[in-house]
Protein backbone atom coordinates (compact mmCIF):
# COMPACT_ATOMS: atom_id res chain seq x y z
CA UNK A 1 0.00 0.00 0.00
CA UNK A 2 2.88 2.61 0.86
CA UNK A 3 4.56 1.67 -2.50
CA UNK A 4 1.28 2.55 -4.25
CA UNK A 5 0.54 5.74 -1.96
CA UNK A 6 4.38 7.08 -2.95
CA UNK A 7 3.69 6.03 -6.63
CA UNK A 8 0.50 7.92 -6.91
CA UNK A 9 1.61 10.99 -4.97
CA UNK A 10 5.31 12.21 -4.32
CA UNK A 11 4.11 14.34 -0.86
CA UNK A 12 5.39 12.38 1.91
CA UNK A 13 2.48 14.06 4.08
CA UNK A 14 -0.33 12.74 2.76
CA UNK A 15 -2.69 11.54 5.33
CA UNK A 16 -2.93 8.15 4.11
CA UNK A 17 0.67 8.02 3.64
CA UNK A 18 0.85 8.60 7.48
CA UNK A 19 -1.70 5.94 8.43
CA UNK A 20 -0.49 3.28 5.66
CA UNK A 21 2.86 3.47 7.86
CA UNK A 22 1.28 3.52 11.27
CA UNK A 23 -0.65 0.07 10.10
CA UNK A 24 2.73 -1.49 8.45
CA UNK A 25 4.32 -0.79 11.89
CA UNK A 26 1.65 -2.43 13.68
CA UNK A 27 1.72 -4.90 11.75
CA UNK A 28 5.45 -5.48 12.50
CA UNK A 29 4.73 -5.15 16.27
CA UNK A 30 2.22 -7.58 16.06
CA UNK A 31 4.43 -9.83 14.43
CA UNK A 32 7.10 -9.82 17.00
CA UNK A 33 4.55 -10.37 19.69
CA UNK A 34 3.71 -14.22 17.68
CA UNK A 35 7.40 -14.75 17.73
CA UNK A 36 8.26 -14.20 20.85
CA UNK A 37 4.82 -16.34 22.17
CA UNK A 38 4.78 -19.14 19.19
CA UNK A 39 5.42 -22.44 21.04
CA UNK A 40 6.81 -24.09 17.94
CA UNK A 41 9.63 -21.89 18.31
CA UNK A 42 10.08 -23.72 21.64
CA UNK A 43 11.01 -27.48 21.77
CA UNK A 44 9.55 -29.40 25.10
CA UNK A 45 6.83 -26.50 25.31
CA UNK A 46 2.57 -27.50 24.25
CA UNK A 47 1.32 -24.63 25.69
CA UNK A 48 1.87 -21.04 25.29
CA UNK A 49 4.68 -19.74 27.65
CA UNK A 50 4.31 -17.09 30.20
CA UNK A 51 6.95 -14.25 29.75
CA UNK A 52 8.79 -15.52 32.91
CA UNK A 53 8.82 -18.94 31.56
CA UNK A 54 10.91 -17.63 28.09
CA UNK A 55 13.16 -15.23 30.21
CA UNK A 56 13.94 -18.50 31.88
CA UNK A 57 15.00 -20.26 28.89
CA UNK A 58 16.97 -17.56 27.71
CA UNK A 59 14.60 -15.27 25.51
CA UNK A 60 16.23 -11.69 26.21
CA UNK A 61 13.01 -10.05 25.08
CA UNK A 62 10.82 -11.22 27.64
CA UNK A 63 13.05 -10.47 30.12
CA UNK A 64 13.23 -6.95 28.52
CA UNK A 65 9.21 -7.08 28.27
CA UNK A 66 9.05 -7.54 32.46
CA UNK A 67 11.38 -4.89 33.01
CA UNK A 68 9.22 -2.56 31.26
CA UNK A 69 5.96 -4.01 32.93
CA UNK A 70 7.46 -4.10 36.21
CA UNK A 71 8.47 -0.67 35.94
CA UNK A 72 4.82 0.10 34.97
CA UNK A 73 3.50 -1.13 37.75
CA UNK A 74 6.08 0.94 40.39
CA UNK A 75 5.00 3.67 38.65
CA UNK A 76 0.79 2.86 38.72
CA UNK A 77 1.52 2.14 42.64
CA UNK A 78 3.37 5.45 43.17
CA UNK A 79 0.57 7.71 40.96
CA UNK A 80 -2.40 5.70 43.50
CA UNK A 81 -0.06 6.54 46.64
CA UNK A 82 -0.12 10.35 45.24
CA UNK A 83 -3.63 10.09 44.86
CA UNK A 84 -3.53 10.47 41.20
Amino acid sequence: MIDILDALDANPDIEAKWWARAFARQCLAALDELMLLAPSTISGIEKIPTLRELAGLGNQLASERIVGIERLATQSGELAAHGL
